[in-house]
């Protein structure tokens, strides 16, 4: 009995969200409620380091992420899932552009390009280790748990 199956016409369908009907409205709403966030949040982030600081600011990304992984692992429908990524727009938003503002801060504005570019490198290899990683501790019979009890 496998959490994700595989239909005759190559589509995949995954039992990670019991709850989700394919429902072009809640689908969207996930990926809007990330975009929406992240893009006000990546505005204010240059704001918040100048007035708390880059450590605070890093700090306050990752405060605010700690109520994601519990919303999805304990939803029990498809908006809690898509409110949980407002959290994750704002981390995303405070973390990864702080982290850009450091590597700059390093490097110095003249060396931006290359700042930008170690930090993007660091961050997506992590993501593809991670990725490694997360198939080999993936408990079949509850996969939301197990992944992201790995992220807590």
């Amino acid at each position: 009995h496998s959490w994700i199956k595989t239909e005759t016409d190559c589509s995949e369908k995954a039992k990670v969200f019991v709850f989700v009907e394919e429902q072009f409205t809640s689908t969207t709403a996930y990926l809007v409620f990330f975009g929406v966030s992240k893009a006000c949040f990546n505005f204010l982030t240059g704001i918040i380091c100048d007035k708390i600081g880059r450590k605070w600011a890093l700090t306050l990304g990752w405060v605010i992420a700690i109520p994601m992984p519990f919303m999805v692992i304990y939803a029990e429908n498809w908006w809690t899932v898509a409110v949980s990524n407002l959290f994750l727009g704002m981390q995303q938003a405070l973390v990864w552009s702080t982290t850009i503002f450091i590597m700059i801060d390093y490097l110095g504005q003249s060396n931006s390009g290359a700042a930008v570019g170690f930090n993007e490198t660091i961050g997506y290899t992590t993501i593809a280790i991670v990725n490694k990683i997360v198939p080999h501790i993936l408990d079949e019979s509850d996969p939301r748990a197990a992944n992201y009890w790995v992220v807590v």
